[in-house]
């Protein structure tokens, strides 16, 4: 994939399992960002560390709803959903993710 080498060496979060935004003029954030998350497990896969990026995947996985449903933000600590919700973008992060890490048509058949 073209960029793939330019995202090397960049796979790192400060909350483990989960990616926060923000900027110093607001502090730290004490959520994660859901979409991040899934920017980073895409990033993973493209650079190869599917493994790491499938077991990432797995652990957002369980801290869906009991309907399925993801919001805006997860507390990386308790787990507890925080922000809109339902969140679009986390859903459409979700389905991008899973595709990129699902196995091809011919892979699988």
């Amino acid at each position: 994939m073209p960029g793939a080498d330019s995202m090397r060496g960049t796979g790192r979060m400060s909350n483990p399992g989960l990616a926060a935004i923000g900027s110093r003029a607001f502090g730290t954030p004490e959520n994660a960002f859901t979409v991040c998350t899934f920017w980073y497990i895409d990033a993973l896969a493209v650079i190869g560390r599917r493994d790491e990026a499938r077991a990432l995947f797995e652990k957002i996985l369980a801290r869906r709803n009991h309907v399925g449903l993801l919001s805006e933000d997860l507390h990386p600590g308790s787990g507890e959903l925080w922000g809109n919700f339902p969140q679009i973008y986390s859903m459409v992060g979700l389905i991008t993710s899973a595709m990129r890490l699902s196995k091809s048509w011919e892979e699988a058949f």
